[in-house]
């Protein structure tokens, strides 16, 4: 996750302020990520049967929820 990170350090109000390097190794970090996304024990069918909980997060400008 740091070389993302790192791709995307120096914006500013969604721009790029420097220059944009991506490198081999950051490629390599976001093929891995999508491989983990699509693989399991991430994506699994939903349980009626289990207990559900529902957590959420917000701040000024983005919002998200986990779902387990």
């Amino acid at each position: 996750m740091l070389l993302i990170t790192n791709l995307l350090k120096g914006s500013k109000d969604g721009k790029k302020l420097g220059p944009f390097v991506f490198r081999e190794a950051t490629k390599q970090a976001i093929d891995r990520l999508k491989d983990l996304f699509i693989s399991a024990p991430i994506l699994i069918y939903f349980c009626w049967e289990l207990c559900i909980y529902l957590k959420t997060d917000a701040s000024g400008f983005a919002l998200g929820a986990i779902i387990s």
